[in-house]
This record gives C-alpha cells, sequence and structure tokens, in this order.
C-alpha cells in the first residue's frame, strides 16, 4: 500500500485479497516491512477503533 491507511482498511484489504499479510513500502516502492494479521488484530484490539 502507498499511502497512509487505517487499520480497518487495511484489514479490508486482507479480507478482499484472501491475505493474512500485506506489505509495507516506502515512498520509492522499496519493500520495507510487512503487517500479518496476527498483529493487525492486535493493534485494533488494543486501539478500540480503526484509526
Amino acid at each position: 500500500m502507498r499511502r497512509r491507511v487505517r487499520l480497518l482498511e487495511v484489514a479490508a484489504l486482507m479480507a478482499r485479497l484472501h491475505s493474512p499479510l500485506v506489505a509495507v513500502v516506502d515512498t520509492d516502492g522499496v519493500l520495507v516491512g510487512a503487517i500479518p494479521l496476527e498483529r493487525l488484530l492486535t493493534s485494533l484490539a488494543i486501539s478500540g477503533s480503526g484509526g
């Protein structure tokens, strides 16, 4: 994903693509990390929202 996104947007992307992992890239499109489903769910539980 090439822009700042909310947690719920990442969750929606994972659901739409049936993927438990989303790549994180910098502004040049270089892979800098990934968001696994487990980490996303933990972040959603802690934040209590999609922001």
